[in-house]
Order: structure tokens, then C-alpha cells, then sequence
């Protein structure tokens, strides 16, 4: 969901602000039941999902797309540096690490009983998964790292 291009109108920017607190609205689906059920945290009023309250989840929307407004806007104003062609797998970790997140936060709902935070979470956060992995299929990330290993384990180990 990383978009370096220069020419960005202002509504695209607001939709990418807006798609990038969503994806981390959706990560919160899946860990507040979990977090709350454990005792790590709780609300003053019992809330509609699952016990966690509704506006919860608005402030998580509106405190993620100010912070992804304000990197958009500033991002518009600086030049991109690049630092050259990076690596498939390096492009790629920040798809990988929310994948990773996603389906461990699933397991351990499932794993602690609770199936519909579970389900709600593989959802939520499955479909922005599944939207990131269009630009770059998982296989071919995992190819391409392992290829990058063992050749990088053949130049550490002659």
C-alpha cells in the first residue's frame, strides 16, 4: 500500500490515509476481545463487540488516518530517496508482518475459545492482506527470499 508517486491529488491522498487506518482498525478487531478477555485492559461500559465498546473502534479510525494524513500530506512535499532497486523480499516485509499478525492473532483467538473475534479478525484483516498480496503473490515473496538466503548463506559460508 506504499505509493512514492509525486503527482497525488488531495483525494488521493484522503483514500489512502482512510485505507491505511482501516487496515489497522481491522488489526484491532481481532486483538481488543483478546486483550480484554485476558485482563490487559478494560472500559468503564460493557461494549457491543464483544465486550469492547463501539467508540473504541472510531478512535482507533481517527487517530490512524491523522497520523497516515499527516505522513501522506508530508510525503507529497519531500522527494523520494531512493536508495536503489530494493529486493522483492525487502519491499515485501511489511505485507509479511502483517500476515503474520493477522493469522497469529486468529490462532490465539481461537486458541483462548473465542471464535468470533476470531472470525471477525480473518475478515477484517484477511482482506487487506489479500489486497497487498495483488501487487506481489505470497509464493513468489517466499521464492525470492529463499533464493536470496541460500545465496546469501553461499557468499557467508565458502
Amino acid at each position: 500500500m506504499v505509493d512514492t508517486g509525486q503527482n497525488k491529488t488531495f483525494g488521493r491522498i484522503l483514500w489512502l490515509a482512510a485505507l491505511s487506518a482501516l487496515a489497522m482498525t481491522a488489526w484491532d478487531v481481532v486483538m481488543d476481545p483478546i486483550m480484554a478477555s485476558s485482563g490487559h485492559w478494560t472500559w468503564e461500559v460493557e461494549g457491543a463487540f464483544f465486550g469492547i465498546p463501539l467508540h473504541n473502534y472510531a478512535g482507533w479510525l481517527a487517530t490512524t488516518f491523522s497520523v497516515y494524513l499527516i505522513y501522506r500530506i508530508l510525503e507529497r512535499r519531500y522527494a523520494p530517496q531512493p536508495w536503489g532497486e530494493s529486493p522483492l523480499f525487502f519491499r515485501s516485509l511489511p505485507l509479511l508482518i502483517y500476515a503474520i499478525t493477522w493469522l497469529g492473532n486468529v490462532a490465539v483467538a481461537l486458541q483462548t475459545g473465542m471464535a468470533g473475534p476470531a472470525l471477525a479478525g480473518f475478515f477484517a484483516m484477511g482482506s487487506f492482506a489479500l489486497l497487498g498480496s495483488t501487487n506481489t503473490p505470497p509464493v513468489a515473496i517466499l521464492c525470492t527470499s529463499t533464493k536470496n538466503f541460500s545465496v546469501a548463506a553461499k557468499l557467508t559460508y565458502k
